[in-house]
């Protein structure tokens, strides 16, 4: 078994929560064996992951809140992004490098997230969606 550190932080679905969810992954990753590059690629994807917890999952839905994980071990970091949404179907989501895609306004965070973690999961149950993040060290 994996002996690591973990934390984690809840804030409402507000956009204006979005610094203490960047402060709180910077501060957890600061000691991780990551080059610049990877580091802002974990934040990136972490942020990323909130915004669509705020908008898909909780509809902007201030009473509804966002539960983010942090867990760090010898090998990987693994950040869990926890809703209250329905979820969706991971492989209906169109790749945005398609021609009909290339104008759309979003649909691209999914496929950036892959682009730039080692492992990205979806987990579903009755009590909400959550993006697992993992980024091999």
């Amino acid at each position: 078994m994996d002996v690591g550190v973990t934390d984690k932080i809840i804030i409402a679905s507000e956009i204006n929560e979005l610094p203490i969810i960047r402060e709180f992954i910077v501060s957890h990753i600061a000691d991780a064996k990551l080059n610049e590059k990877e580091r802002a690629n974990v934040e990136f994807s972490v942020i990323e992951a909130v915004m669509n917890a705020i908008v898909h999952g909780n509809e902007y839905d201030r009473g509804k809140k966002i539960e983010v994980t942090y867990s760090g071990y010898p090998d990987r970091i693994e950040i869990k992004v926890k809703d209250s949404g329905a979820g969706f179907d991971p492989s209906k989501l169109p790749d945005p490098r398609e021609p009909e895609s290339l104008k759309a306004p979003s649909g691209r965070g999914v496929f950036f997230m892959r682009q730039m973690m080692s492992k990205v999961e979806f987990e579903f149950s009755p009590e909400g969606a959550t993006v697992i993040l993992t980024k091999m060290l």
